[in-house]
């Protein structure tokens, strides 16, 4: 036999191996097709199969979104439907009186200003007032005119408007006009809840 034969006769031999090995292995009932037909799937804390969800998909328990950026690129329109009802402004007139100087209605007394976050005031002078420089004191109610006074202004002459916004100074407070005797001026407040 030449080498050529041999090779030829090797290579055959072996393919005929290879193919009753490889037969014997796969055929029903062999231990290697027992080995590849059984797939063990487990889906414990150690072993999770990953999934991802398709379409719609409803998330119960707590979400933690601790690490998304600070912002968030939006497109489109957003409708954020749970925001508290807006609160209403609440601006309300006190009191809107005339008071005179050097009388016993020189004095606006307890007006009620604890349910307002702020107070102003607005001072106009009446034609009457003639020579001399009127001036409001504002104080905490009943506490006298030198204890508790927040506030004291010169309101200008010639019917000039003087206005003056505070911070709810206490529950109630008093207001008083000083001047030349006769002197007049329209007061006005108002407290607003927020």
């Amino acid at each position: 036999m030449n080498r050529s034969t041999v090779r030829r006769v090797s290579v055959g031999v072996g393919w005929a191996v290879g193919c009753l090995t490889v037969g014997a292995l796969t055929a029903p009932g062999s231990a290697l097709t027992a080995q590849l037909t059984q797939v063990l799937v487990m889906n414990d804390d150690a072993h999770s199969v990953p999934v991802h969800s398709v379409g719609a998909s409803q998330v119960t328990g707590t979400v933690d979104v601790a690490n998304l950026p600070a912002t968030q690129p939006v497109s489109g329109t957003v409708n954020v439907g749970n925001f508290p009802a807006a609160s209403e402004v609440a601006t309300v007139k006190l009191l809107d009186t005339t008071l005179e100087a050097g009388t016993s209605s020189n004095t606006a007394s307890d007006i009620d200003v604890a349910a307002y976050r702020t107070v102003r005031l607005n001072v106009r002078t009446l034609p009457a007032c003639g020579a001399g420089t009127p001036s409001i004191t504002v104080s905490e109610a009943g506490a006298g005119a030198n204890l508790a006074r927040f506030d004291e202004f010169n309101v200008p002459l010639a019917t000039a408007v003087a206005n003056a916004v505070y911070q709810a100074p206490g529950t109630s407070i008093d207001v008083r006009l000083d001047g030349p005797a006769g002197c007049q001026a329209w007061v006005k407040v108002w407290g607003r809840s927020n």
